[in-house]
């Protein structure tokens, strides 16, 4: 149970920590959400929205659960 707080605790920090920094090289890129022409007037202020989110999520995620089962079970008695 230890360990899926801590994998929990570690993947909620990483993606705090480097969601923005995701956020800024995106940007600097110019990597963001394309408008369609044909779309609605009322999308076009989302042009160069930064995407692809997820992929931090999932990154997080898995550093989390490494870090959090590195050292194999731990026993508290």
């Amino acid at each position: 149970m230890l360990s899926i707080m801590e994998a929990g605790g570690v993947a909620l920090f990483v993606a705090i920590v480097l969601t923005p920094v995701l956020i800024r090289y995106q940007r600097s890129k110019e990597i963001g959400q394309q408008i369609r022409e044909e779309g609605p007037a009322t999308h076009t202020w989302k042009a160069g929205t930064p995407t692809m989110g997820g992929i931090l999520i999932v990154l997080a995620a898995i550093i989390g659960y490494l870090l959090g089962h590195v050292g194999g079970y731990r026993t508290f008695t």
